[in-house]
């Protein structure tokens, strides 16, 4: 006899919070992507997850990684603006807190508004047009796959056939795998 467990939900004191949300979050820094396949990993996981929300924090003073700029050039990101006053969280990696200059509320802000590099936070999305072009690509590569396979069972020499074209595609395919 297996015993189920009860689940029971995650509560928070009601006079905490006004409002909670969930979301997918993806943190990025100026240095994470340096090349061609980092950006396509990059774009990728943009596109499968478009509900995620992926953040690039760039500190005060320097430019955008060239790679990351060239894609926007390029139109496959888009950026709607940046926002100011971002910080490294003391205690965390690749975590950032919002802190306004003369509004520290505890003792750890106000050492982060003194001591800590102020970063600029941009918000990235796949372009409507890479978001197409990515669709497509997605589809013909389906129905390649779909359409592999070399044998035909259709009125023909003795009522089964080979595709020699498929077949030759198919045999190097199982070669190599």
């Amino acid at each position: 006899m297996s015993e189920e467990k009860e689940e029971h939900p995650l509560v928070f004191p009601s006079h905490l919070f006004d409002e909670v949300k969930r979301s997918r979050l993806w943190v990025l820094e100026n240095g994470d992507i340096n090349d061609q396949q980092e950006l396509d990993k990059l774009l990728n996981l943009m596109f499968n997850c478009p509900e995620g929300k992926f953040f690039l924090y760039v500190p005060e003073g320097e430019s955008i990684c060239h790679v990351l700029r060239k894609a926007m050039d390029s139109n496959l990101l888009v950026s709607d603006g940046w926002k100011r006053n971002f910080y490294p969280h003391p205690k965390s990696q690749r975590d950032y807190v919002h802190v306004l200059p003369n509004n520290a509320q505890w003792q750890w802000e106000q050492e982060l508004l003194d001591s800590a590099q102020e970063h600029l936070r941009f918000k990235l999305t796949l372009t409507e047009s890479a978001k197409r072009k990515m669709q497509i690509d997605q589809h013909i590569s389906l129905q390649k796959a779909s359409d592999a396979n070399p044998f035909e069972l259709k009125p023909n020499f003795m009522g089964f056939g080979i595709d020699l074209q498929k077949a030759w595609s198919w045999v190097r395919e199982k070669l190599r795998g």
